[in-house]
């Protein structure tokens, strides 16, 4: 027996060595998913409950991979022409029209959304002046216009020191005439500020709207008259709900894109008594052409790009401004057409002055003791 023991130490001494280096060999040489046991771990999110499956809309299988394609075809080098090899003549083509003709006007139609918006946003002039130094007492004001776009004006009343002690009790019981000066495109209320003095004398109450997107306004796009005669209907509306201001004797005087504006509101408001007019926007195309298109000719077959985008941009008909529309609206409505040339500092000369004047108090000024409110 001790023998046999004896014969399986010694066999197993033999057979040792060689199964250790094996076993050594068989760990290093081995990955790892095969090795025998490993210490198990615990996932600590096994108690989460499943996340329920995000519904994919069906459209999405076909129309993100369209849109997927054309972003990589109009990015990828798209005025490159790539032909086919061997070249055939119809992929050759289609592939000219895809690459080319899909993405030129995409092209387009952005570089005219941004002259649109350069051309509506001008950079106004800042407010140096206001009727202070035209010896003039005034009230800043606020108000809205009809579709919510906040303006500033002056309101200049018609109190004067020699005109209460000349009136005494019967300054405090009258109506007066009110009218409503509206600057041009890409001004300030101060481009009418040689008016307030000789209006004010007139004893007239004077309202100077700060038209959108300008003044200390709310910034916003300027339509050339469009939008803006919101903006003239709601200065009207105020002043008449002034108890100082007869309701039945509202002029406006416009300049430039202002007086289309005036034009425009004076077609929906027949009680508008007198319209004073300067150098309103003869047409739609021109004033695409001054305001907002290229002004190179080369590029003329542009403009009717950036008339599209205006009137989509602004959901307005960019048609409404031409001034031949509104020939019998002047004819029934007591209308002074100054000549051109508001954009001029010297615009307002003594003589031209003087001439408005006139016609405002021919038009507006009648007893006063009819428009006198009761005792």
């Amino acid at each position: 027996m001790i023998d046999n023991w004896t014969g399986l130490s010694k066999n197993f001494a033999r057979l040792a060595p060689p199964v250790r280096r094996i076993s050594y060999g068989w760990l290093m040489s081995a990955k790892p998913e095969v090795i025998g046991m490993q210490r198990p771990v615990m996932d600590p999110t096994f108690l989460e409950k499943p996340r329920a499956r995000r519904h994919t809309h069906p459209w999405k299988n076909w129309v993100l991979p369209v849109l997927k394609w054309c972003g990589r075809t109009l990015v990828s080098r798209p005025f490159s022409i790539r032909a086919p090899r061997p070249i055939r003549p119809l992929t050759y083509v289609l592939g000219v029209a895809v690459r080319q003709f899909i993405f030129l006007p995409l092209i387009l139609a952005a570089t005219a959304v941004m002259l649109v918006y350069a051309g509506t946003h001008p950079t106004p002039p800042p407010l140096v002046s206001d009727p202070n130094s035209q010896g003039v007492y005034y009230d800043p004001v606020n108000l809205a216009s009809e579709d919510g776009t906040l303006l500033t004006g002056w309101l200049i009343p018609a109190v004067d020191a020699h005109r209460v002690l000349e009136e005494k009790d019967r300054f405090l019981r009258t109506r007066r005439p009110a009218i409503v000066l509206v600057h041009d495109f890409g001004q300030t209320q101060q481009q009418v500020l040689p008016l307030i003095a000789p209006l004010h004398d007139e004893g007239m109450v004077i309202l100077v709207i700060g038209l959108r997107g300008a003044g200390n306004g709310r910034p916003a796009g300027q339509t050339f008259g469009i939008n803006e005669s919101a903006d003239v209907k709601a200065a009207v509306e105020m002043l008449r709900h002034r108890a100082s201001v007869d309701p039945d004797r509202v002029a406006v005087l416009g300049l430039g894109t202002g007086a289309t504006a005036a034009l425009l509101a004076a077609e929906h408001d027949p009680q508008i008594a007198a319209l004073v007019i300067a150098d309103a926007v003869s047409s739609a195309n021109d004033a695409v052409a001054q305001r907002i298109g290229p002004h190179q000719a080369w590029m003329a077959w542009l403009r009717p790009a950036c008339k599209w985008a205006f009137e989509l941009s602004y959901h307005v008909t960019a048609d409404d401004v031409n001034l031949e529309r509104f020939a019998g609206l002047t004819q029934l409505r007591p209308t002074l057409m100054l000549p051109p040339g508001s954009e001029r500092v010297t615009y307002f000369e003594p003589r031209r002055v003087s001439l408005i004047r006139e016609f405002l108090a021919t038009n507006l000024r009648r007893n006063d003791a009819v428009a006198s409110t009761a005792k």
